[in-house]
């Protein structure tokens, strides 16, 4: 276990009876005799004291609120003590850190302080919606190291979300990727499917291609087709590496697993939980899931902020949590680092 002052401030530890209290709330069951289990479960926490505070700020809310907003911060903050409980490696950058090396880590590197830069000089710390794009930061971060490792020879494939895949044709274009004409099976594969990117990479012997899509506008028959087409690439010479924004799971997260499958009209949803994403027996095929953002910085997603304009003592104790963020993401830049000497 790393040390309390080690700990990035998202971290946090086994969470006791967090499971029971989540089944109370999820049965509609928000008494005061559960907040005040609850509220004794974040002070005995091992956890940064801004996100504890950040915690408490919410339980002390809803002891006189019942709107959506504290009802839904609420659930969704006992949701992520309870996902503690189910991946002993979450809120610790295990997956980010596991994957940096000497040979991929500087584009990461430069992207990191790049986006760093960036919110201290627009100070973004102050905005509602801050430790969302840092949670959107962390998996362009994860899979900037994944397109990185992919072994010379291999055609890597990113398909996800259009701003994560901009993100990725930046990065590859800084770092003298060449680009190059996407192949005809790929451009048959993307046209007329209502996709914002298709854009195909030469850098150092891999070709990469980038498949940005609009979650809400991209015709779901492209899951088919993307299916289809790796069907038939199963088993070639050619070695394919996947790339799917789908949350890394450790199979014991059921909620997680079911946000990320719940909306089948959603091309990407449809492709990554079908049988064939989780689970093929191509020798040359691996699909990996670059989603890190539950695994890296714990299952704490943006809903959890819903209380930002209907307390003002929240949002006080949610903007000391954004700037320690920053603290958190200076040291994460220390260690990267020391990769590259």
């Amino acid at each position: 276990m790393i040390g309390i002052k080690k700990m990035f401030v998202w971290t946090i530890y086994q969470c006791e009876n967090c499971s029971q209290v989540l089944r109370a709330f999820l049965a509609q069951q928000v008494t005061r005799k559960n907040l005040d289990v609850l509220y004794k479960i974040i002070n005995n926490l091992t956890a940064h004291r801004a996100l504890k505070n950040l915690f408490e700020n919410i339980v002390l809310h809803n002891y006189t609120h019942a709107t959506k907003a504290s009802r839904g911060s609420l659930l969704e903050m006992t949701a992520g003590l309870d996902y503690v409980n189910r991946n002993e490696n979450a809120g610790k950058l295990y997956k980010v850190l596991k994957q940096c090396n000497k040979s991929n880590t500087k584009p990461a590197v430069v992207f990191l302080k790049a986006w760093y830069e960036n919110a201290l000089k627009r100070e973004l710390w102050k905005t509602h919606d801050f430790w969302f794009q840092t949670r959107v930061m962390c998996m362009d971060l994860y899979t900037i190291l994944k397109i990185f490792s992919i072994p010379r020879g291999s055609h890597c494939i990113f398909y996800g979300g259009n701003s994560h895949a901009n993100t990725m044709s930046k990065v590859l274009r800084k770092f003298k990727a060449n680009m190059i004409d996407p192949s005809r099976d790929m451009k048959i594969l993307c046209s007329n499917q209502n996709l914002l990117k298709l854009e195909s990479y030469y850098l150092k012997d891999r070709m990469v291609t980038i498949i940005g899509e609009h979650h809400g506008k991209t015709n779901t028959a492209f899951a088919n087709d993307l299916l289809e087409y790796l069907r038939r690439q199963c088993n070639v010479k050619q070695k394919i590496y996947f790339l799917i924004e789908k949350h890394i799971s450790n199979k014991k997260d059921p909620i997680q697993t079911q946000l990320m499958c719940n909306m089948p009209h959603m091309a990407i949803h449809k492709f990554r939980c079908d049988i064939f994403t989780e689970k093929n027996e191509c020798s040359n095929l691996k699909i990996i899931p670059v989603d890190n953002r539950h695994y890296d910085m714990g299952f704490l997603r943006m809903e959890i902020f819903d209380l930002w304009y209907e307390s003002e003592s929240f949002r006080k104790c949610a903007i000391d949590f954004h700037m320690e963020i920053m603290s958190s993401l200076q040291r994460l830049i220390k260690e990267m680092e020391t990769y590259l000497r």
